[in-house]
């Protein structure tokens, strides 16, 4: 409950500086607000597989502040111990940009994972939901027409030992823009 009500004065506060950027917006369709992008994953090596992907679709509610949701999806296997595991999550997004290249983003993310726990009747394995509050920024490099590849580097500041991603966490993503 404390996550979800800092979420939402960190988005509120983006909703105010946003709003005097309104009137640049008012012409364009909603399609043409849309983008969407993401990255894909595929590692293999001699000892360990990883398969993913975390596609996103944003919308743009003014010309620098957009809102979005993503969804991801990664299978884990390493050979050497003879162990696979999956982990799959959604979460909802706001960026800012401050420049036209760099942006403040803010995030809360759910990942549903394996973790190890030791209960009454010793270690065992089950899955579990890990919520993780990310805060940061990033870079994004015009590809041409409507694309962008980006850099994003976020903190999670829940910090919870079973999170799946290291803390911060760097993407690479690319976005386009539907018009």
């Amino acid at each position: 409950m404390k996550t979800f009500i800092a979420t939402s004065f960190v988005l509120l506060s983006l909703t105010c500086c946003a709003q005097r950027d309104n009137n640049s917006m008012s012409n364009l369709s909603f399609t043409d607000r849309l983008y969407f992008g993401g990255d894909i994953t595929l590692s293999i090596s001699g000892s360990a597989t990883i398969i993913g992907a975390a596609p996103m679709l944003g919308y743009r509610i003014t010309e620098n502040w957009s809102a979005g949701i993503g969804i991801s999806a990664y299978y884990f296997n390493v050979r050497q111990f003879n162990y696979s595991t999956s982990f799959y999550g959604g979460n909802v997004f706001s960026r800012y940009l401050i420049t036209e290249n760099i942006f403040a983003q803010s995030e809360y993310h759910m990942i549903n994972t394996e973790v190890v726990v030791n209960t009454i009747d010793g270690i065992v394995s089950r899955r579990e939901y890990i919520p993780l509050w990310y805060v940061g920024g990033g870079y994004r490099y015009p590809l041409g027409g409507n694309g962008y590849a980006s850099v994003t580097a976020l903190y999670d500041l829940i910090g919870n030992p079973h999170a799946p991603y290291p803390n911060p966490t760097i993407r690479v993503g690319v976005n386009f823009g539907f018009n």
